[in-house]
């Protein structure tokens, strides 16, 4: 019998979210509760206690509700987070890299590979359109003159080596560090203390040569070992 995922679903528009309640009828993604605004469901039990799912519509770069997905993501470490927007946005894709967002989609995406894409996220990937690596390297290329650091280590081939230095407590957090964890989630997540979480993360960037986190995070996101993109 498939695991069932209960989903929390916000969309601020009434027919589209009654559609997608609609079509996730019969799936393994149940909706437990559905909203029109993000800041509905921020106290729903949903993701402290076991996975779950939040699937928020973007209509717009505001309905992405920034506060609230930073508060939501903190608060609820369980839950994996996707965004399925109208359209493909650079400037939105950019916001949600660094906001802990698992998932971002378009709707031009079939019922059948958005679910695909779903339980790929519940096993812990993270689906992001193929354009994402283009708009990574582009934005860290615009900053290298303004940031010392060893930009070959992401772009110059090396990775799968590099991925090979790291231990599989290292691949967790650097995970972690992809989704815009804290060390205070990561410590939580993973069930450490959070010294050793920052000990681990001293260790990763010593041995992928970057010099911070945010480095880590857009090293790991061209360099994924196994990480699945929605092509």
């Amino acid at each position: 019998m498939a695991r069932i995922t209960p989903t929390l679903l916000v969309d601020s528009h009434d027919l589209s979210r009654e559609g997608l309640k609609h079509i996730m009828v019969g799936s393994s993604f149940r909706v437990a509760a559905a909203a029109s605004n993000l800041s509905e469901v921020m106290d729903h039990p949903l993701g402290r206690e076991k996975p779950a799912l939040l699937l928020l519509c973007a209509h717009s770069s505001d309905e992405l509700q920034t506060e609230y997905l930073v508060r939501f993501r903190d608060e609820h470490p369980q839950a994996r987070i996707a965004v399925l927007a109208d359209r493909y946005d650079d400037e939105d894709l950019s916001s949600v890299l660094g906001l802990g967002v698992n998932c971002y989609l378009t709707k031009s995406v079939s019922p059948e590979n958005l679910f695909k894409s779903f339980d790929l996220l519940m096993f812990g990937e993270v689906i992001f359109p193929s354009m994402a690596l283009t708009l990574v390297r582009r934005e860290f290329s615009d900053a290298a003159e303004a940031v010392e650091w060893d930009e070959g280590s992401i772009f110059n081939g090396e990775g799968e080596r590099l991925q090979g230095q790291l231990s599989s407590r290292e691949h967790d957090i650097l995970q972690c560090l992809v989704e815009g964890a804290s060390n205070k989630v990561i410590a939580r997540r993973l069930d450490i203390t959070e010294a050793t979480v920052k000990v681990h993360i001293k260790a990763i960037l010593r041995k992928i040569r970057v010099s911070n986190r945010t480095q880590a995070a857009v090293w790991a996101i061209s360099n994924p070992p196994m990480t699945q993109i929605n092509r």
